[in-house]
């Protein structure tokens, strides 16, 4: 059973999720846990689960071609392999896409400080943030330059918009900062990330929003002008940092 997906539980820990492509999976029994570097560990499985009607159902044991969620391995990562513990064989792994944006959080020093919210200081903002790590797998989060201040990388600007939507509705006040692209250096030379931009438009707009692309950075690589109602789909491949603040600037007609 390859991991394709994970939860977190506060009482069960990790969750793995995925289809059994071989054999039998049974509670209580151990298991091997191949890494994509091809290193392996014994585990064993504690409960496990599958999917009715959009809800979990405890099982004793469930065959190939089964959906279900293990619990019981600490740990787990998306991608591993859960196997048998003495022919088991690694599944091609997956890959989790490394963050492209980064944004610092930190503790609310506004004059309005302590009126709202009911989480407001540096612990509570940082055990917030570490323990979304547990769910959320693309998402990376570190300590800032001083100590009410941390950085939070993810997979772009929608990415991090939800978990601060989230961390707001559960009653954390924090400020953040603005949006940084995460540029790597590869073999001496700097890269920054890049995109594929979609962007459905009226025909008569699709003018004004190619030239705001291509001041952008961004290279058409197909155009579909034939959409229902008068519509145009442009696809850009486009850097990171032309995405932010994009939709606004369609919306707003610049």
């Amino acid at each position: 059973m390859k991991v394709s997906n994970t939860e977190y539980d506060e009482h069960k820990g990790r969750i793995a999720i995925g289809r059994l492509h071989v054999g039998e999976l049974q509670s209580g029994m151990e298991v091997k846990v191949c890494t994509p570097d091809d290193a392996c560990r014994v585990s064993k499985v504690s409960e496990f689960f599958v999917y009715q009607n959009f809800s979990r159902v405890p099982v004793e044991s469930v065959g190939a071609g089964d959906i279900c969620a293990v619990c019981g391995m600490d740990g787990i990562m998306i991608g591993e392999t859960i196997a048998d513990k003495v022919t088991g064989t690694p599944l091609p792994t997956i890959k989790v896409e490394e963050p492209t944006v980064r944004m610092s959080f930190s503790i609310n020093t506004s004059p309005f400080v302590g009126r709202e919210g009911k989480y407001v200081t540096n612990r509570n903002l940082r055990d917030r943030l570490y323990r979304e790590l547990e769910r959320n797998l693309a998402m990376k989060v570190e300590d800032g330059e001083t100590a009410d201040t941390f950085l939070a990388s993810g997979r772009g600007t929608l990415h991090l918009t939800i978990l601060i939507e989230n961390m707001r509705r559960e009653g954390y006040k924090f400020m953040i900062g603005p949006p940084k692209v995460i540029n790597k250096t590869v073999d001496g030379k700097l890269l920054e990330p890049y995109e594929i931009a979609a962007v459905e438009v009226p025909e008569e707009s699709m003018g004004s929003v190619v030239k705001l692309l291509g001041r952008r950075r961004g290279q058409m690589v197909d155009m579909e002008a034939d959409g229902p109602e008068g519509t145009a789909l442009l696809k850009y491949k486009i850097p990171t940092r032309g995405l932010i603040g994009l939709r606004n600037a369609i919306l707003a007609g610049i």
